[in-house]
């Protein structure tokens, strides 16, 4: 049946509508148009010149193989090329692909609204979001849960391979929760590089964040990474909070919160 529609014109998969968008940075809007909730599909990329908006209209796309990526390493659900704008919005994406071991692998301005990235039945699933380069930008009650062990997001600074603008994970108006661990490191072709991997979580978000940090190929570099909101189950991300916040004991963990007047 018909999964998807663009431009009043019905797709069999989201697969076939992506590859009919133009690279002229038109920007075209995809919607889930499937009667049943569960829509299953193959890898989807994205190239550069691509600006979508993909709606899933409450349902949840199962990505099954064949999956995609650079030749001989086609393990990404999505891979998401420079040069594309892409936005997600108001569905779930989950895993039943043999090769999967990341979720969403992008190297472009990536928005996440209200989507649930559901890895915790895959261990497989190594990364569910991989940033590269760009900016990702993650809203609304979306939900990015690793498997145990495994990586709920990195930033990955990748100057070796050409990606030298760097990358930013930015969490703006953000009521939702990520689990797992927030890896952050680069590619160790160069000694000053943190100002090129940005962590933001930005002033009024209340989601929740279970997360542990791992760094590598630091050099002895201070990460940027700049907490303004969210409650964290666990108190060590103290050392990464902005300049006129604190931790506040709640129920369940450690809320970042402005910074008392009271204090001595």
């Amino acid at each position: 049946g018909m999964t998807v529609m663009m431009d009043n014109m019905a797709y069999s998969s989201l697969g076939y509508a992506v590859a009919d968008v133009p690279t002229d940075n038109t920007q075209k809007t995809i919607t889930f148009i499937a009667a049943e909730d569960t829509v299953y599909g193959g890898g989807v990329k994205v190239s550069a010149g691509q600006d979508i908006v993909i709606d899933f209209a409450g349902k949840t796309f199962v990505v099954v193989d064949p999956t995609v990526g650079s030749a001989g390493t086609e393990t990404n659900l999505f891979q998401l090329l420079k040069g594309s704008a892409v936005v997600m919005k108001n569905g779930a994406i989950k895993s039943e692909a043999a090769q999967g071991k990341i979720l969403i692998q992008k190297y472009n301005d990536l928005t996440l609204q209200d989507m649930v990235l559901d890895a915790s039945d895959d261990p497989n699933m190594q990364y569910v979001v991989s940033s590269n380069c760009g900016t990702t930008t993650i809203k609304g009650n979306t939900q990015i849960i690793a498997a145990a062990g495994q990586k709920a997001f990195d930033l990955y600074y990748w100057p070796g391979n050409g990606y030298v603008e760097g990358l930013s994970v930015v969490f703006e108006e953000f009521t939702g929760s990520v689990k797992g661990i927030v890896e952050y490191g680069s590619d160790n072709s160069e000694e000053d590089w943190t100002d090129k991997a940005v962590l933001q979580i930005k002033e009024g978000c209340t989601g929740t964040f279970d997360i542990t940090f791992s760094f590598y190929n630091m050099k002895a570099c201070e990460p940027t990474i700049e907490i303004a909101g969210g409650t964290f189950t666990s108190e060590s991300v103290s050392a990464y909070l902005a300049e006129g916040f604190e931790l506040s004991e709640v129920e369940g963990g450690w809320q970042v919160v402005p910074t008392s007047e009271e204090q001595a």
